[in-house]
């Protein structure tokens, strides 16, 4: 049995026929779905339904979808959450990633990849109900200098495979439930030419920044392979001038 029939599902959309088409379809999938058409009405079906996962515009009437994932998780400590948007703007999608979103989708949907998805962030949600014999501080863990170690080969390998060249070298702190990869000296010769005039910094701080967002599932999954801890990003920051990325990860609670 799929996980997704385990996991009860909230999906937040204002148009009517967007949102009875998915319906339909996440019906057929999930164990339970509530739907609401704004932030305001999906805050209510969440505090009332307290689902595992969260479907959210990020365009809606009133309280966009950013105002209502950040008010869930100051009021009820946050779930796990896939956006919907037809913006492709940089911006747009690094908000939401700042903010802790497991995944993104752009319209129109493509319900394979959204089925896909929607699976990855089922399969982090049983993996936590069933993590509970295991400690979730990565201060716990034997061995973590030699994890740390292993984490650190494993991400810049990946990253040099991804990027084509990747960062120089890079650093990797566990501690109490969080994940910090920090990466030195990747900017690329076309980088470093842009960066000649300061006033282009801020541009290549948010393709960077994009890219890490764009890579941050499997970095996640290298995590958990190597300590047995799943984990969610939490962070993404680019200090171009100094040639140097951050990306940290907390501990699925």
């Amino acid at each position: 049995m799929s996980n997704l029939k385990k996991v009860k599902i909230l999906y937040v959309e204002d148009d009517s026929d967007t949102r009875d088409e998915l319906h339909r379809f996440l019906k057929r999938r999930a164990g339970k779905v509530f739907i609401a058409s704004s932030g305001e009405e999906g805050i209510e079906q969440f505090a009332e339904n307290r689902p595992d996962m969260i479907i959210v515009d990020l365009i809606l009437p009133g309280m966009n979808g950013l105002e209502m994932i950040k008010q869930i998780k100051e009021e009820f400590g946050g779930c796990h959450t896939l956006v919907t948007t037809t913006v492709s703007v940089v911006d747009t999608i690094l908000k939401a990633v700042d903010i802790g979103i497991d995944q993104y989708i752009l319209k129109p949907i493509n319900t394979s990849e959204l089925e896909q998805k929607l699976e990855d962030i089922a399969n982090s949600i049983l993996a936590a109900r069933n993590r509970e014999a295991k400690s979730n501080s990565f201060d716990e863990l034997i061995d973590k200098t030699a994890m740390e170690d292993v984490i650190k080969k494993e991400v810049l390998k990946f990253l040099k495979d991804t990027s084509g060249r990747g960062p120089r070298d890079a650093s990797v702190f566990l501690s109490g439930t969080t994940v910090e990869i920090t990466a030195y000296g990747a900017l690329t010769p076309m980088e470093r030419t842009i960066l000649a005039k300061p006033s282009n910094t801020a541009l290549v701080e948010q393709y960077r920044m994009l890219f890490y967002a764009a890579v941050q599932k499997e970095l996640a999954e290298i995590i958990e392979r190597v300590t047995g801890v799943p984990v969610i990003c939490r962070g993404i920051e680019s200090k171009a001038r100094r040639d140097v990325d951050k990306i940290s990860f907390s501990a699925i609670q």
